[in-house]
């Protein structure tokens, strides 16, 4: 029977794929570790009620194998931080990537575009606390980010996979030899790995190895065993040595700065939150092997990009600043970043934004008031949406 499962925190590590639903070309390892506030996996795979569009209907207990109809979702809570090394990425980079957005290095920082047509996916491996439930995910994309800037930034993608496997601690049910390529797992393990959908990495006495398929008790691994193995040897998710993340601290919201045509008219503000629609999206149907690509920007009333943001109401800051863009809905350049002026910042551009709902100033007992603008960047080209991190 499988192992219950005391302690559901998660360890996550993650990286793009060379192939669209394979995972990574080797086994997890340090330096694919990332940190996060908060993981939610989704629905976990297993056999469920699947729609199936072909017959009008519904077809019972469908194999689980995801990816064909039933994308499962996920989303990743993180703090904003930067990598520490001028032109090094942040540690969560390839889910930018995965959300159709092009890395590029430049002399101090690196910035990401977002385009139209996305050229990698991603995948993930997750552990729980104890060791005890691996979670494996591939042919990930990410479809919506939001940042949220108030005290320490955060980042969350929330995106979708094509593919998705689990693994409980357990035990084999029968000797293995060196040289095998698959071994036997205890009745009621409780894995889920269907052929040809995302690995998992066992554990069996210091030895890892990557099983591609489970068939019954039957799973079968990438390569051979180097060693031997005996009946009720313990099997478990493999959890690499150590975990190299940035030990850079959050972002603080230290120089909270809306600017206005490329920093030439600066409003000082509180705090701002942004959402960026991706485009990127995985196909309901063969989503193994596409991506449906260019959903924002070929639809007029779709923006690409919102920022909400508040900001003392004075007429220097609330009324002269923004005034242009409140007339006839004049277009803009805006550029909202956090952080130190140096060092580790966040900031996200848009070419083209308007502000899509007036200034609510909500009236003040004493004081100075506060206002809240509401600015959309729109997009045709993808490149009129861009993430800089240092």
């Amino acid at each position: 029977m499988a192992t219950i499962i005391e302690d559901h925190l998660f360890q996550l590590w993650g990286g793009t794929e060379a192939t669209f639903g394979a995972g990574p070309a080797s086994n997890p390892a340090a330096g694919d570790a990332f940190d996060h506030v908060a993981f939610d996996p989704g629905q976990t795979p297993g056999q469920s009620v699947v729609p199936n569009a072909e017959k009008n209907g519904y077809r019972s207990m469908g194999p689980p194998v995801q990816g064909f109809h039933d994308p499962r979702a996920f989303k990743v809570d993180l703090y904003a931080r930067g990598s520490g090394t001028p032109t090094t990425a942040i540690d969560a980079a390839f889910l930018l990537k995965a959300g159709g957005f092009t890395e590029t290095v430049g002399g101090a920082d690196v910035s990401y575009a977002r385009t139209l047509s996305p050229a990698t996916s991603a995948w993930l491996w997750s552990v729980s606390a104890n060791g005890e439930l691996g979670l494996s995910y591939a042919g990930a994309v990410v479809g919506e980010i939001g940042l949220q800037v108030e005290d320490l930034a955060r980042l969350t993608f929330a995106g979708e996979a094509a593919k998705v496997s689990i693994c409980d601690k357990t035990t084999i049910a029968a000797n293995i030899l060196a040289g095998a390529s698959s071994f036997t797992l205890a009745a009621n393990h409780g894995w889920v790995v269907p052929s040809g959908g995302a690995p998992v990495y066992a554990t069996i006495n210091a030895e890892t190895v990557k099983v591609t398929s489970v068939s019954g008790v039957t799973a079968t691994i990438s390569g051979t065993f180097a060693g031997g193995h005996t009946s009720g040897d313990a099997v478990s998710p493999f959890v690499p040595s150590s975990r190299t993340v940035s030990a850079q601290t959050p972002v603080s919201a230290v120089n909270c700065i809306l600017d206005l045509n490329a920093g030439s008219e600066e409003i000082a503000v509180l705090k701002w939150s942004a959402t960026i629609k991706t485009g990127v999206r995985l196909l309901d149907k063969e989503v193994h092997a596409t991506f449906r690509s260019g959903l924002i920007g070929e639809r007029t009333p779709d923006d690409a990009a919102r920022i909400t943001a508040d900001l003392y109401y004075t007429a220097q800051t609330g009324t002269s600043k923004l005034s242009a863009m409140f007339a006839a809905q004049t277009t803009k350049s805006v550029r909202a970043s956090v952080g130190e002026t140096s060092g580790n910042i966040l900031r996200l551009n848009m070419i083209t934004a308007k502000v899509v709902s007036p200034l609510s100033i909500p009236e003040a007992d004493s004081g100075p008031r506060i206002g809240t603008v509401e600015l959309a960047g729109y997009s045709t080209t993808g490149v009129d949406v861009a993430l800089v991190t240092l």
